[in-house]
């Protein structure tokens, strides 16, 4: 049960204000088929809007476009389906989820200023989105692959000026993770995760991005000294994407993530762990906060 009272310049904003009660249960169901283990869960959640989504700040991104939130945002509320069978090294994944009021990008003309656009959030009925994967797990002496074998779509109808948007083709994931372990002190990892093109609600991924990590570790004094280095992103990938907004489609190309060379020291003056096992009050609330 949520309370909301919201005031503009000391005047009570009805419209803005919000009481919402909401419902939350959580079943689990496991069974066993033989050597299958099989889990069956389902939930509803809400999902409340990022504070900076609902300031009605416009904020100046380039003479092209401005952006600015929206105070009228509802929360979303999500009702999430999981199965899963495992057998030996192999699990086997179904996770479908209806997000209701779902909260989407949209845009809009600037009046006075048709080369502007102005990027806000609004809540669209719903949206349904399904995932889908296999994970091999086996074990070869010293090497433990991990090999995980996915598909993602979305549905969703998203109005614009010039029509609905809809998502049209799935995303595929492929992640291999290698484990070594040479010996007792001296371990190695090699792990390789590809998102190929694709849609999700009304982003684009127009190039597939394929992500390489390689570490090397040794620990020395009975595990309190260990050296490791790694390196990360070392094909180079980077964010290509595209957003479709009806009247206006925007790209966008990240390169801000380079190949990295990281050497890392560390030594444990109290190994023994923490006994603590709880999580802060209002992490929920203070996740609000982020952008």
């Amino acid at each position: 049960n949520v309370k909301t009272d919201y005031y503009e310049s000391g005047v009570y904003m009805p419209e803005q204000s919000r009481n919402n009660h909401h419902l939350f249960p959580t079943v689990g169901l496991n069974a066993k088929a033989g050597n299958v283990q099989l889990m069956a869960n389902w939930s509803m959640k809400i999902q409340r809007p990022y504070y900076f989504m609902l300031s009605n700040t416009v904020n100046y991104v380039n003479r092209f476009m401005w952006s600015g939130g929206n105070p009228y945002l509802k929360p979303s509320k999500i009702n999430q389906l999981s199965l899963m069978a495992m057998w030996r090294w192999m699990t086997v994944m179904l996770d479908y989820k209806r997000t209701g009021d779902i909260i989407v990008n949209v845009a809009r003309d600037v009046e006075g200023q048709e080369s502007v656009t102005l990027v806000t959030r609004e809540n669209v009925d719903h949206a349904d989105a399904l995932r889908a994967m296999v994970s091999l797990n086996p074990q070869f002496g010293m090497w433990q692959p991990r090999l995980t074998l996915g598909i993602m779509r979305d549905w969703i109808d998203i109005p614009s000026p010039t029509g609905i948007i809809r998502p049209k083709n799935p995303i595929g994931i492929i992640q291999l993770n290698n484990n070594f372990r040479f010996t007792p002190t001296l371990t190695a990892s090699a792990n390789l995760a590809i998102t190929t093109r694709g849609d999700k609600e009304n982003l684009h991924i127009n190039r597939a991005a394929a992500v390489l990590y390689l570490s090397l570790t040794k620990t020395f004094l009975s595990d309190r000294l260990s050296l490791q280095v790694a390196g990360h992103n070392l094909l180079g990938a980077y964010d290509n994407v595209t957003i479709d907004y009806g009247t206006r489609t925007i790209g966008s190309i990240h390169k801000n993530y380079m190949q990295k060379l990281e050497v890392t020291v560390r030594y444990k003056f109290n190994p023994t762990g923490s006994k603590y096992r709880g999580s802060g009050a209002g992490e929920a609330e203070k996740s609000r906060l982020g952008n």
